[in-house]
């Protein structure tokens, strides 16, 4: 399931790496990282003229968790291997009238699996998330 849920986050990545440069005259740079145990990641960043700073994070790691984790982490107690995998978005835009997005979403494997994240629209029109997902 990792692979599958690895490949899906890549796949969005580029997809909204696309997206921004659809309108973005200016690149994105990239920068990969690796995790002390296994694994890595790649940083994707973005200071232009529509975006003012922007980040599209993708990473995928594997370990152990240590003993104080072992007891916060579901499955871990049982085997205190892991793996993860996700991805983390940061959009902000120079106008105001352009709501601001963050989000992070992720996908961890112990002796369970499941997905986890968040979302945080930052609008200074006083929009809600449905309101601008329907605009």
């Amino acid at each position: 399931m990792i692979d599958e849920a690895k490949n899906w986050f890549e796949n969005l990545r580029n997809d909204l790496v696309n997206q921004v440069q659809s309108f973005e005259k200016k690149s994105f740079t990239e920068k990969r990282w690796d995790h002390h145990d296994q694994g890595g990641g790649l940083m994707t960043k973005i200071k232009g003229d529509i975006i003012e700073k922007g980040g599209i994070n993708i990473s995928t790691v594997s370990g152990k968790f240590n003993e104080k984790m072992q007891k916060n982490v579901l499955g871990a107690s049982k085997d205190p291997k892991f793996s993860a995998t996700g991805i983390s978005v940061v959009l902000h835009p120079k106008s105001p009238h352009i709501p601001s997005m963050h989000f992070n979403t992720r996908f961890l494997s112990t002796s369970k699996q499941w997905f986890g994240g968040g979302i945080d629209p930052v609008s200074y029109t006083h929009l809600t998330l449905p309101t601008i997902l329907l605009v």
